[in-house]
């Protein structure tokens, strides 16, 4: 079977690449983590959590956007991300990634 290289690369792989990235620099962090939003009375997979000492401190949603870059910003899956108590953030592609794992080392170095 021959291969045919995709338009755009799937959001797994954007996923995937985040997170052998942050664990090549020894940052904890867990994928597909589910959770209960108490306000919204549902629930939620976060695609990407990054632990320290034992508590979340952030989440990060991955999507696989080329030149359409944009965020619903009224959507349901923005409005649970704002209930978590966290800091959370969008990796929009896959060139993304070395901005969100380095200020990640930056703030394990840090403390």
């Amino acid at each position: 079977m021959k291969y045919i290289k995709p338009k755009k690369l799937a959001e797994a792989n954007v996923q995937a690449e985040l997170y052998r990235q942050l664990k090549n620099n020894d940052i904890d962090c867990v994928l597909e983590y589910a959770v209960h939003v108490p306000l919204l009375n549902c629930g939620m997979r976060i695609d990407v959590i990054i632990i320290s000492k034992g508590e979340i401190i952030a989440a990060i949603e991955c999507k696989s956007r080329g030149a359409d870059r944009t965020i619903n910003r009224r959507g349901r899956q923005y409005r649970k991300y704002q209930t978590l108590g966290v800091p959370f953030f969008y990796c929009m592609n896959i060139d993304e990634i070395p901005k969100i794992v380095n200020y990640y080392v930056y703030l394990k170095n840090k403390n």
